[in-house]
Formats: structure tokens, sequence, C-alpha cells
């Protein structure tokens, strides 16, 4: 008793129209067809009359316009863009008349691709490729599994093509015109290949226009203005073959989360390493502007952060992180002001300065100072006065101040705690103040030198310490120290008051903010019996600081300026590349690539390139950094060469990368994943 042939294809009023710009030309309508399983058919008819359209209908590669097509008693019109991917992938086998083969992937790759999908859950192991191989010896071109497309005869394309379309084993095999682009010999031994697989059970539909083709199979469809106009049926009883088990539809829905999108990424990772080797030049000339743009980046921000470390830290050296703070009695208090147990009538060493350090850590070193004029002075019988156009600079001082000032001591020795705690009348002078008696500052050393104080105090000084010279605004040379206490002691009870503090902070710490903090410990301590000003150059730091930002924030911009032509140059460069690989995005979608799949492909691609023009840009950048520090101590004898590794700029260049291979991808990765399988199909 002979079994019923089951249905594999059902289609039922199927119509399909392609929209024009002012109305819609119809190609099939209201089709009734019906394939089962085991059949081996051929599609034949005029150019135009609707069978390629058929053809793409039957493959999912088009939706109809309306009408049902029932694949093993399943409505597939109902399924979604990733849910036919999926569906093309496990049941249709297709070999289209140009072959479509990737030209410069190895045959094996070629056979191997629908295997690739969805890229989500594919693994190419060795039982995979283990089934290529065999597929490939089965239909004899297993010699060839290493050479590329363009190696190979027109009937070799054709059996790769074939070879592919098994490979996934499905339950239907399309083929468009497969003996269209062959001669006679390579045709017959396709159709030999078809025939022989019909007889393995597989379900064969094949367009042609060819007589001697359309006579190999069982049944003729001829089909006429969109509709079937006959059908032969040239099976014969020995021609039975025998069907095979059918897979049917397995529900499948791609993951659309983060999470999924960066695991989607990574397994396209190989694929993507793949095409980009496939056109190497090119692709390391467009990596050429990245590497450019990060090693640019990581350099000038990396040598700019150098050089305003460097800027600041002379001048730091030149005192600039220090502060002055002013103290004086406030006269102006009403009567209703409050005011603490202790008025401020100025600073007091044991009060208010010796513990200071202990309250606020920033403080590095603090002197009290106190300056007074002279008008006279007098050396070894010689007396010169302020009338005579020369001056010198007189100030009171504590131990401390020299390092808050930052000079150093040529000869002799510096005022110490013992000097001022005795109130003794000794001095440490500048290098040019002996040049006010016809000397120099050295013959003077350990000699003693008069001052009227005031106009009316002689004072006898021991010059114990001379200092090295220092020019510029911070100079010292014409100046006469002596212990605080001395200089407060020459005063009347107005002059004796200290009102003034020289303070200096501690590396890393802001000047202004400590010398704020400073000022109101005092105001807090005296509230309005005493006004309290803060006077400081970290003005000038900041204006410096302030130009070194920008001129870092400028060679920063010129960097990032040179990597966005570098991420133009890849976005440019993957938008051609779209144009140029539509064939294989839409061989890629027709074999099961989901339009997500197209997009992580692209996106691994571009983050892909940009991450190896990164590596190679920071390396790039390391070493021009480094040249030119060195460069640098060459040009300047005072600096020293150093080992630069910015942190910040090798961070910022990292994110730099994964931005730009982000950005420059996803606009092409959106155009790829919009194309139509069919207009990608048909491109030239």
């Amino acid at each position: 008793m002979s079994v019923a042939p089951r249905k594999l294809l059902e289609i039922k009023n199927l119509s399909f129209s392609y929209k024009g710009i002012l109305e819609a030309r119809a190609v099939i309508s209201d089709l009734d067809l019906e394939i089962n399983q085991g059949d081996y058919i051929a599609i034949q008819g005029p150019s135009g009359s609707g069978k390629s359209t058929l053809f793409h209908l039957i493959g999912c590669l088009l939706r109809p316009t309306s009408g049902v097509v029932r694949f093993n008693g399943q409505d597939v019109t109902r399924l979604n863009d990733d849910e036919l991917g999926f569906f093309r992938n496990q049941n249709i086998g297709f070999v289209f008349q140009q072959f479509h083969l990737l030209p410069k992937a190895t045959v094996l790759d070629n056979i191997l691709l629908p295997a690739l999908y969805p890229v989500e859950t594919s693994v190419i192991d060795n039982a995979v490729k283990a089934r290529a191989t065999q597929l490939a010896k089965r239909l004899g071109i297993d010699h060839l599994l290493a050479r590329e497309p363009n190696q190979l005869s027109g009937g070799q394309q054709q059996r790769v093509a074939i070879t592919r379309a098994l490979m996934q084993d499905p339950d239907l095999i399309l083929a468009d015109e497969p003996t269209g682009n062959l001669d006679s010999k390579s045709a017959m031994q396709a159709m030999d290949l078809f025939d022989d697989l019909n007889r393995q059970g597989k379900t064969i539909v094949i367009i042609t226009h060819d007589p001697q083709t359309a006579s190999r199979c069982h049944k003729v469809i001829h089909f006429k203005d969109g509709k079937v106009d006959r059908i032969d049926d040239h099976r014969k009883p020995s021609s039975e073959s025998t069907p095979t088990k059918l897979k049917g539809l397995v529900s499948y829905k791609a993951p659309d989360s983060f999470v999924s999108t960066l695991k989607r990424v990574r397994a396209s990772a190989p694929m993507a390493l793949a095409n980009l080797l496939r056109h190497k030049m090119k692709t390391f000339l467009t990596m050429m502007g990245v590497i450019i743009g990060i090693a640019a980046v990581l350099s000038m921000i990396s040598l700019g952060n150098f050089a305003k470390g460097r800027i600041l830290e002379t001048y730091e050296r030149l005192g600039v992180n220090k502060f002055e703070l002013r103290g004086h009695a406030a006269w102006n208090l009403a009567a209703t002001d409050k005011i603490p147990g202790t008025p401020f009538t100025g600073f007091e060493w044991n009060r208010d300065l010796k513990g200071l350090k202990d309250l606020f850590p920033e403080i590095l070193y603090l002197s009290p100072q106190k300056e007074f004029w002279a008008e006279k002075y007098s050396y070894n019988g010689r007396t010169v006065t302020a009338s005579d156009g020369v001056s010198l600079n007189f100030r009171g001082v504590g131990p401390e101040f020299f390092a808050i000032a930052n000079t150093e001591l040529h000869s002799g020795k510096l005022l110490s705690p013992f000097h001022v705690e005795s109130l003794a009348r000794v001095c440490v002078i500048g290098s040019d103040v002996g040049s006010v008696f016809g000397k120099s500052s050295l013959e003077l050393l350990d000699q003693i030198v008069t001052f009227n104080i005031n106009d009316r105090t002689l004072v006898p000084c021991k010059v114990i310490g001379v200092l090295k010279p220092r020019k510029g605004a911070n100079g010292t040379s014409k100046f006469v120290f002596l212990p605080y206490s001395t200089a407060l002691s020459f005063g009347n009870i107005w002059d004796s008051k200290l009102s003034d503090i020289m303070l200096s902070v501690r590396p890393g710490f802001d000047v202004e903010e400590v010398g704020l903090k400073v000022k109101n410990y005092f105001k807090k301590r005296y509230g309005k019996s005493g006004n309290f000003y803060v006077d400081s150059d970290s003005v000038l730091l900041a204006q410096m600081k302030r130009f070194l930002n920008i001129f870092n924030s400028l060679l920063a911009a010129i960097a990032f300026l040179s990597l966005l032509v570098g991420g133009i140059g890849i976005h440019n460069m993957m938008l051609v590349s779209i144009s140029d690989r539509l064939k294989e995005i839409g061989l890629r979608k027709a074999l099961g690539a989901t339009n997500k799949s197209i997009r992580a492909l692209v996106l691994s691609e571009s983050v892909m390139m940009c991450s190896f023009a990164g590596l190679i840009g920071v390396i790039f950048g390391v070493i021009a950094c480094q040249a030119g520090v060195y460069a640098a101590t060459k040009l300047v004898k005072t600096l020293t060469f150093e080992w630069v590794f910015d942190p910040f700029a090798i961070g910022l260049a990292s994110v730099s990368i994964v931005a730009v291979g982000i950005l420059s991808g996803l606009a092409p990765a959106l155009k790829a994943e919009a194309l139509e399988v069919i207009e990608a199909l048909r491109s030239d």
C-alpha cells in the first residue's frame, strides 16, 4: 500500500506586488501551489514571468503582499525578521546563479558560512569542520578547501555553493539557474549532483529557463504572468526518493539586552578579524588615522602635563607656594560689637604662632617679619645716607624665613632661634650690601655695621652671614635681615607690634585655600577686634595654571582633532566597505544572519580596527613622549630626563579608542542592518 506524499510547502492565495512611484505592479497574483517532501521540481518561464520572485518568496527572502506560505504545516509569513533568518538557516539551502562566494575567503570558510549563524549560539569546532570536510569530499572538492574562489573553475565554484547549501542539512534546496553560468560539461555534473541529492531524500526546487535542465527534474511547473500555466509530471516509478525526517519550525528569538549585544559583538569577532585580514593593506591604511590620533592624544597630553608639572615646580622654587598674613587692630569698633576676652593688638609668638603648624599641617615654614628703615649706614668710619642715592632694605625675620624665600647661604651662618630669643644684634646680608660701602659683602662678614634706625636709634649689628646672589623680583641682594625680635625692640609702642607673618605651604596643597583657612582661624579667634588679610603669589600661580591648562587643552584639542579625522576615516571606510560588500551582507542574511548579527559584525570590525590601531598608537605615543622629554633635556640644561607615563593620558586614550570604534562603526552598522536581502544580492 502506497503512502500519500507529505506536504513540505503549501502556498495559498499568494500575491506579490512591487511598489512603484505611482502605483504597485503585480508580479504574482492569487497563486496556489504545493510542494511535497522529496519532490524534484523545475520552475520554468520566460523573463518577467515572476519565477525569480516566486523563488524569493519560497525562500522567505521576500514577504508576500498577501497570502500564506506554510512550511510543514506552519505559517512562515507570520515570522519576524529574526525568526525568518533562523528559519532560512535551518530549513533552506540556497544555490544562487552567481554562486555568491566570499571572494577572498577559502573554500572551507565559504562552506562553513551557514554554520556561523545564529551567531549567539554558533560554535565552529572540530566536529563542524569535519562535517564540512566530509560534505566537500562527498562532492569531490575536498582537495580544494584551502583555495580561494578565484582559483576555481565555474563548475568547482558551483560545487562549493551546493556544499554550502547542504551544511545545515536543510529540508529544502532552492537553486536559481544553477547551470546558467556553466559550460555544458559542468552543467551536466551539477545536475548529476542534484539528481543524487534528490535520491537521498532532499526536496529540490530549481528555477531555470533551460529545457534540458528542466527535463532532469521529476516535475516542471511552467510559470507565466505570475501564475502557473501548466505542470508537466516526468516522474518515473524508479525515480522515487527516500524521504528524510523533517526538522520543522523551531521557535527562535534573538535576545536584545545590552549584555546579549556585547556577547554578539564578541561572537562576531572571529568573522570581523577574518574580514579585516582579507583586505590587509586597505585596513592598515585606514588604521593610520587612528594610530596617529591616539599617539597624538597620548603624547601631547602626557608632555603637556609633564611640562605643566615642571613649570609649576620652578614657580614653587621661586616662592609661589607662600603667602603673607597681615593682622591689624580694628579701631572702628562700635560700642555694641562683641569682642573676645583678649582683643587683637598684634601677633604674639607664644600665643598665636607657636602652635599654628600643629593646627594646620599644610604649613611647611612660618616666619614673623617686620620691615623698618634706616636713614644712615656706617661701616669702618664711612657713613652713607639714603639721600646719597643708595638704599638698603631692612627686615626682621625668623629662622625659617630663608627657607620660605628660597634663599641660599654663601658664607657664614643664618639666623637661629637663639638669636631671636636673645634679641641678638646680628644680621645676614644680601650679596650687594657691601657695594654701598665700596666693599664686597664677603668683606663685611664678621664685621660690625651700624644703622640709624627710624632716624633716632643707632644699632650696631654684627654680620654673621652673606647670601648667594639672587636676581629678579624676589631678589635679596640689598636686604639686611635681623631677628624679628630685635627689630621689634627698636620702635615705640606702636612699632613694636607684630602684624606680618610669612608662611609657606607643603607641596600638593592649594596656597589660596590654606591662606583662607588660617585667616578664618584668626577671625574666629579675635572676632571684630582684628582685621586680617592674606596676600600671596597664588594669583600669579593661578594665572600660570590657567595658562598651562589652556595650553594643554589646545594641545589636547589638536590631538583629538587628528583622532577625529582618523575616526571619520574609519567611518567612511566602513561606509564604503558596506557599499562594496552588499552581496556579502545579502548572502549572510539569506543564510541566516539576523539584523542584530549584521550590526554586531560591522561594529565588531570597527571596534577591532580601532583597538588594533589604538594599541599601536599607544605604543607610538609613549615612544614619542619619551623622545619629547629627552629632546627637552637637551634644550633645557636644568631639566633631567625621566620616564613619563601619565595614567590619565593612557586612560583617556583607551576610552577614546572604544568611543571612536563604536561611533565610527555605528552608522555603517545601522546601514548594513537595514539592507534588504534581495536588493543586496542583486547589487552590482
